[in-house]
């Protein structure tokens, strides 16, 4: 190896002088940097943050909605089931016309989560419902909600989603005896 050549390396590992200029862009851009980082980590901490609150904000408006709707339904179906009761549980053309009059459509302002009632015999058949009337008998005999209903009736039982066999669409049942 050359002397010159070393010389020139120790130039540029050990320089003898400092420029003032490169040291004041170093430190620029080192606390440039260094603010940057700063600023997108109290950014991203105050965004999630915000969304964390959004989050349960919503979600207290949405269990509020549901309570509330389960509540009013539960309230219908203890004013059906009198009803029901009061004129006699064996009339089926009254328990039909019932159930049709409660009849809900699906764009109604009037919001709740079940838009179809039935009414289901001592054999745990659905006989009535309140899109189709007077119908042949349903077998519901193997849900949840239904043998709940029968073992502590004047209760509102919430059955796993399926697919209702009246509605032919997917819901979460519920039911009251």
């Amino acid at each position: 190896m050359q002397l010159g050549s070393i010389k020139y390396l120790r130039n540029i590992l050990y320089p003898t002088k400092i420029s003032v200029t490169k040291c004041f862009i170093i430190f620029v851009v080192a606390v440039t940097v260094f603010t940057a980082a700063i600023y997108f980590y109290v950014s991203k901490k105050i965004y999630e943050d915000s969304a964390i609150a959004d989050l349960q904000y919503q979600s207290l408006r949405i269990e509020k909605s549901l309570i509330e709707g389960f509540d009013y339904s539960s309230y219908l179906m203890e004013y059906l089931g009198a009803q029901i009761r009061k004129h006699n549980l064996k009339n089926l053309k009254y328990i039909d016309n019932l159930l049709v009059s409660f009849h809900l459509n699906t764009d109604s302002e009037n919001k709740i989560p079940w838009n179809l009632f039935s009414w289901v015999n001592d054999d745990m058949k659905m006989i009535v419902n309140s899109n189709d009337g007077l119908i042949k008998s349903i077998d519901l005999s193997d849900r949840d909600y239904i043998q709940d209903a029968f073992i502590m009736p004047g209760k509102m039982h919430l059955g796993k989603p399926v697919y209702g066999r009246a509605s032919k669409e997917l819901v979460v049942p519920a039911g009251m005896g």
